[in-house]
């Protein structure tokens, strides 16, 4: 069974998020009531956490570890700035566009189990959370 959650409306018709998911919510996720939403195997956060605050990015981890099992992180790490003009949606601009693999590994250190960076120049990290114990 698979949620998707988009805050921006026109995304939703634009990329057809009815058909590709079972349910489709149209909120901000730092807003969702996550007492509303089942236990989640698997959550995946791409392109989402760089384009809020690094304290919003960190309360929204949490919250979702509550709520998932897993929590898989695809987020810039290096400077890559935004703005909401770039696509004409007010919500894709990067409020923190300086993200780095150190920052995101000292960040969530207790949750990381694993991560892929292609290199020193990579501008993708994509990080495996959990908030269980893996043996």
């Amino acid at each position: 069974y698979w949620i998707g959650i988009e805050i921006w409306s026109p995304y939703i018709e634009l990329y057809n998020l009815y058909n590709l998911y079972d349910k489709i919510i149209n909120q901000d996720v730092r807003t969702l009531n996550w007492d509303n939403v089942p236990n989640i195997d698997v959550t995946i956060a791409g392109d989402v956490l760089e384009h809020m605050t690094k304290e919003e990015a960190i309360i929204l981890v949490d919250k979702i570890l509550q709520k998932s099992k897993y929590l898989v992180i695809s987020i810039p790490i290096c400077h890559m700035p935004q703005t909401s003009e770039d696509y004409s949606n007010p919500y894709e601009a990067h409020v923190k566009d300086n993200w780095s693999h150190t920052e995101v590994i000292e960040t969530w250190t207790n949750y990381i189990v694993n991560f892929f960076v292609r290199g020193k120049k990579s501008k993708i990290g994509i990080y495996w959370l959990t908030n269980e114990n893996i043996n």
